[in-house]
């Protein structure tokens, strides 16, 4: 994780969270304040228009696999890692325990986080969702809605029925899918 003096002024470095948990560790021992500054290896600052498959090639030379993302103003834009980029080539990663695409219930619906890309529904369903709107799921829900839908919304596509169940912020986090046999 970034650490920060004064939020977003000064990038101090780059924090392990095993290495953040040493240091709280210590200081309770010692009945101090943590001292995360002395985990932190140096932050790297990339282009927000560096290609891809530059920025891959430099993950390779790196610890951590992670960057700052700076616009031309030198302003954060946001923080890439390594695993961001191997799922843009070869699709969404699934945690230990987390499922991309749920079960189908008793109706046929599938429930999906808002990042699940459609080729991959497609694929594990024998589905044939638009995929020339949007990669993800959460995309599609956004380009249908021309907007970002609230919790409940439904739209259709066809034979196909999205609604959205959880929103955090912006992001659609996740959605069901149901598909009539027409």
């Amino acid at each position: 994780m970034p650490l920060w003096r004064r939020r977003g002024e000064e990038v101090l470095g780059i924090v392990d969270a095993r290495a953040a948990l040493h240091a709280l560790a210590a200081a309770r021992k010692e009945g101090g304040a943590p001292e995360l500054k002395r985990f932190a290896a140096p932050a790297s600052f990339v282009p927000e228009m560096r290609p891809l498959r530059e920025q891959l090639h430099a993950f390779r030379a790196m610890t951590p696999k992670m960057a700052l993302v700076v616009d031309e103003y030198g302003t954060i834009r946001g923080l890439v890692t390594l695993e961001d980029i191997v799922e843009v080539v070869v699709g969404q990663i699934a945690q230990r325990g987390e499922a991309i695409i749920a079960d189908n219930d008793a109706d046929g619906i599938v429930e999906v986080r808002g990042d699940a890309r459609l080729r991959e529904i497609n694929h594990a369903l024998d589905w044939d969702l638009p995929e020339d709107e949007a990669s993800t799921a959460g995309g599609l829900a956004i380009a249908r809605a021309r907007g970002i839908p609230s919790v409940g919304t439904e739209i259709t596509l066809g034979r196909y029925t999205l609604r959205v169940l959880e929103r955090r912020g912006w992001r659609i986090d996740r959605l069901s899918i149901g598909r009539s046999e027409e």
